[in-house]
């Protein structure tokens, strides 16, 4: 087996993007090669890779570029190629997250049963791919039940919209939803359902995400819509205040969540003088997701534990579905040699844990 891949570890986006496959790309390019190996495509925002079980990957790899018209020569600073065993083990770690830019993350194995299927639909993947692909997906599902990996926060985006949906918020305030972070923060959010109401300095329109919705509003008019929300997030880079007690005060009397992500803060102390309201600033998230993460990486070695074992079994599985047809002719050469040869060799040729298994298969009770 084999891997061209293609991500976030060399190349960036203005690299990846020429190469993405669209599905028409991924059946005209699985015909294109049907003839030399089976195939599948991985393609997503951080990676493009091609698994293959047959053929020289220079060849596949040339294969690529005449087909994206792309210069090999350009390229070859940008792919790691991936071959026999450690193709196997890069592509359990990439279905397991533990390839990913954030550590453990879990929408990359829908995306690799996704292309595992869509492959399979255009031409049968074949022997290899087919076990391969199916250990990797147990693999995952094994890792994300039996570990918290992928339940562990580590962005302050992704804590915030966690924060937000556990108390069961329905409508936030956004102060600078056009900036860095609060489209990130905003983004977590929507993916919880919930609705934002954005403050923007530029003109904007609304619109209704898979999530919640997204009503824009000018900054100016924040105060008059405060009172619609039951948090209210800033993350603006100016120097004053842009939530104030006193102004607060005269929209509001309502109990509500405030967040401020912003340096120097944007959120006056004071608000929390508004009877059982919660103010959080960037230092809580941030020492959240510096504790989180230390989870996250103890997680990682169990987690490298599960890969290193499902791997070797699937490998073993390999190896053992080769030698089947030539299992008449080994049995024949066991009995030429005898049982004491047999036993003296694999003495010679094992480590001491490895032999003491060998063995057992022949002392355990019946």
């Amino acid at each position: 087996m084999y891997c061209i891949s293609i991500s976030h570890r060399l190349a960036d986006v203005s690299i990846r993007e020429k190469l993405a496959f669209s599905k028409d790309d991924k059946v005209i390019f699985t015909k294109l090669v049907k003839t030399d190996t089976n195939i599948v495509i991985l393609s997503t925002c951080n990676r493009i890779e091609l698994y293959f079980d047959r053929g020289k990957t220079g060849y596949i790899m040339d294969k690529l570029c005449a087909f994206k018209n792309e210069s090999s020569a350009e390229l070859k600073n940008y792919v790691n190629i991936f071959e026999g065993n450690g193709a196997i083990r890069h592509l359990y770690k990439v279905a397991c997250g533990m390839d990913s830019m954030i550590l453990g993350e879990d929408e990359i194995l829908g995306q690799v049963k996704d292309s595992y299927y869509f492959a399979n639909g255009i031409s049968d993947v074949g022997y290899e791919l087919h076990t391969v692909f199916r250990g990797a997906i147990t693999c995952a599902k094994k890792i994300k039940t039996d570990t918290s990996i992928s339940k562990t926060s580590v962005s302050v985006g992704t804590l915030v919209g966690n924060m937000i949906a556990e108390r069961g918020i329905k409508n936030v305030l956004i102060i600078g939803i056009k900036g860095k972070i609060g489209e990130i923060t905003a983004k977590n959010i929507l993916s919880h359902g919930i609705n934002i109401i954005g403050t923007s300095r530029s003109h904007a329109a609304s619109e209704r995400t898979e999530g919640g919705s997204v009503e824009i509003i000018p900054y100016r008019e924040r105060y008059d819509h405060i009172d619609r929300a039951e948090a209210v997030i800033s993350a603006t880079s100016g120097p004053h205040y842009t939530v104030t007690y006193s102004e607060t005060a005269k929209h509001t009397d309502k109990p509500k969540l405030y967040i401020d992500l912003a340096v120097p803060k944007d959120i006056d102390e004071n608000i929390v003088d508004i009877s059982g309201s919660e103010l959080y600033n960037i230092d809580y998230f941030k020492t959240l997701a510096e504790s989180n993460n230390k989870i996250k990486l103890k997680e990682a070695d169990r987690a490298k534990i599960i890969i290193d074992d499902m791997t070797d079994d699937v490998i073993k599985e390999l190896y053992f579905h080769s030698i089947l047809k030539n299992m008449e002719s080994i049995k024949a050469r066991m009995g030429e040699l005898g049982y004491e040869k047999i036993i003296y060799r694999a003495r010679d040729n094992m480590d001491s844990e490895e032999f003491k298994k060998f063995i057992s298969i022949f002392t355990e009770e019946k």
